[in-house]
C-alpha cells in the first residue's frame, strides 16, 4: 500500500506542534530537562513532515537527520543552520535524558525551546509555500492543456460524424 505523504505531512506537522506546546508547558513550570526532550521531538517530527512531502519515511532518528540534511538542506530547500539546529536539539536531547548529572539552566532552557520553535515555523512555512507551488503549476499545466483538450475533443466529435 502506498502511504498517503501529504496526509503524513499533516500527521507529522501536528505531533509537532503539539510537542513544542508541551515544550512551553514544561519550561514555564521549571521542568527544564524535559521542556528540552519535547523540543527535540517537535523538531524530529517537524523534519519528517518535510521528507514525509519528499516521499522519504526513515525509520530511526539518526535516518531522519541524515536525510534532512541532504534531501532538505543540502539540496538548498531548507537554510543549514536547521540542520544545526536539529544536530543542537537531539545532542540536547540525550544530555538531559541520559546523563544524571546534567542540569539545564533557564537560559539554556529558553534557547532550546526557542530554536525548535524556528524548526517547525520554518518547516511549516516550507511546506506551504510548497502546496502553493504544486497548486500554481497544476492550474498552469492545465491552462496549457485547455486548447489541447478542446481541439482533441473537436476532433473526435467530427471523427465520429465521418463514421
Amino acid at each position: 500500500m502506498t502511504p498517503n505523504w501529504n496526509k503524513t505531512a499533516e500527521n507529522e506537522m501536528t505531533r509537532a506542534r503539539k510537542a513544542l506546546g508541551a515544550a512551553h508547558l514544561l519550561l514555564k513550570g521549571g521542568f527544564l530537562e524535559d521542556s528540552a526532550s519535547r523540543s527535540y521531538y517537535a523538531v524530529l517530527h517537524a523534519a519528517k513532515a518535510a521528507l514525509a512531502q519528499q516521499q522519504c519515511a526513515p525509520k530511526t532518528h539518526q535516518g531522519t537527520e541524515h536525510m534532512f540534511a541532504k534531501l532538505m538542506v543540502k539540496s538548498g530547500l531548507i537554510e543549514p543552520e536547521y540542520s544545526g539546529i536539529f544536530s543542537e536539539e537531539q545532542n540536547k536531547r540525550e544530555l538531559c535524558d541520559y546523563t544524571a548529572h546534567f542540569e539545564m539552566v533557564n537560559l539554556d532552557a529558553d534557547r532550546v525551546v526557542a530554536d525548535a520553535a524556528r524548526f517547525v515555523d520554518r518547516i511549516e512555512r516550507h511546506l506551504k509555500e510548497r502546496k502553493t507551488a504544486k497548486a500554481d503549476e497544476k492550474a498552469a499545466m492545465t491552462v496549457r492543456e485547455g486548447p489541447a483538450r478542446a481541439y482533441g475533443a473537436l476532433k473526435r466529435t467530427r471523427n465520429a460524424g465521418r463514421s
